[in-house]
């Protein structure tokens, strides 16, 4: 009988998961924006590609308990771009519902990244130099 996924995999899984639900849209909205143009639709998509590249770069590694570099790199990541964007996003002259919208993007992304590598840390082996 197979075994089901580590509480570990479930973790990646589902910052995976969250990962592709939000930057899929995204390239469906920047491809969908006429008035993105040049740089700011190369960074724009860029962004996108990358998240999803970490994403899909951590699905494939996603088959053993061991510590997942992918997952750990999309894990930080996820927190280090949501955290600046987020406050990016809060205090520019966007409307309250856009801003509501993307900090329970950028919260969701954060913990999940959070939730991985507490998680990684934790089940880490512990060497001993002596």
């Amino acid at each position: 009988m197979a075994k089901g996924l580590s509480g570990q995999q479930k973790r990646v899984l589902a910052l995976v998961g969250f990962t592709f639900l939000i930057w899929l849209g995204r390239i469906r909205n920047v491809v969908g924006d006429d008035t993105l143009s040049g740089f700011e639709f190369a960074w724009s998509l860029g962004i996108a590609v990358l998240f999803l590249g970490l994403a899909a770069a951590s699905l494939a590694a996603n088959r053993s308990d061991a510590l997942n570099l992918w997952a750990r790199s999309l894990a930080i990541f996820s927190i280090g771009y949501w955290s600046v964007r987020g406050i990016q996003i809060g205090f520019a002259d966007h409307e309250a519902a856009f801003i509501v919208v993307h900090s329970l993007l950028a919260g969701t992304s954060v913990l999940l990244g959070a939730w991985v590598l507490v998680s990684q840390l934790r089940d880490a082996p512990v060497s001993n130099p002596a």
